[in-house]
């Protein structure tokens, strides 16, 4: 507004004395205008920018195994979960919330994921594939920045923000200071994931952590009976 009332002004003030101009001194005051015009907006604009925040990096470290509680928004579908993440592709979700999921887990291992409950193995419940879908781009995407040192962000008061797209569209992942994730949101996708309570862990080997429930359960106890039986 400020910028656009100068600009009146100053075009008052050339049609007043214009008459008075050659038209070489008339072209020359033109110029002047058209650059106090540019001027003026480029300073209107960078105090907008400031703000709305700084511009600036944050230290990243996403190698190490890590557990993060997650509260995730699908649309109208609502989860509470414990992330484990081991190593590349590998995680384990443990569902604490709706109760229809309550302790149902879901085990990420190289793109496949497979369902578990007390150490039964059972197909995705339909109930879980919304959630499901959001975990997977999260996850991946934790998987394209494990490498990473630091990332280009906005500082927000305490918080980093950091915005990217991938091929479901595009994101916004929130940090503190410490590059601690806090939040991970994709507006197409109506997703919001709230994150909190983020520990690193010991796990040496995340491809075991993950698929150990079903090798344990289902096949070892059938493999050793039938080797006793066959020696005797």
């Amino acid at each position: 507004k400020a910028v656009f009332q100068f600009g009146c002004r100053c075009r008052k003030a050339v049609q007043h004395g214009a008459a008075f101009l050659r038209p070489a001194e008339r072209s020359c005051m033109m110029k002047k205008l058209l650059l106090c015009g540019i001027t003026a907006l480029c300073m209107t604009s960078t105090a907008c920018g400031i703000g709305g925040g700084e511009s600036g990096k944050v230290q990243v470290d996403l190698r190490q195994p890590f557990v993060v509680d997650a509260k995730v928004t699908v649309d109208q579908t609502q989860a509470e979960a414990s992330l484990s993440r081991y190593g590349d592709q590998a995680w384990d979700v443990t569902f604490s919330q709706p109760d229809s999921l309550s302790g149902v887990q879901l085990a990420f291992l190289d793109g496949q994921v497979t369902a578990s409950y007390k150490g039964l193995s059972f197909s995705v419940p339909q109930s879980a594939m919304p959630v499901k879908s959001m975990l997977t781009i999260f996850i991946d995407l934790v998987g394209e920045l494990d490498g990473k040192t630091e990332l280009d962000c906005v500082k927000e008061g305490d918080v980093c923000v950091v915005e990217g797209s991938v091929e479901q569209g595009s994101y916004t992942l929130t940090l503190d200071q410490k590059g601690i994730p806090l939040k991970f949101e994709m507006p197409n996708q109506k997703l919001v994931m709230e994150l909190s309570n983020f520990r690193q862990t010991d796990a040496l080997d995340g491809t075991e952590s993950a698929s150990e429930p079903a090798v344990t359960d289902t096949t070892e106890p059938e493999q050793t009976s039938g080797t006793e039986t066959a020696a005797q």
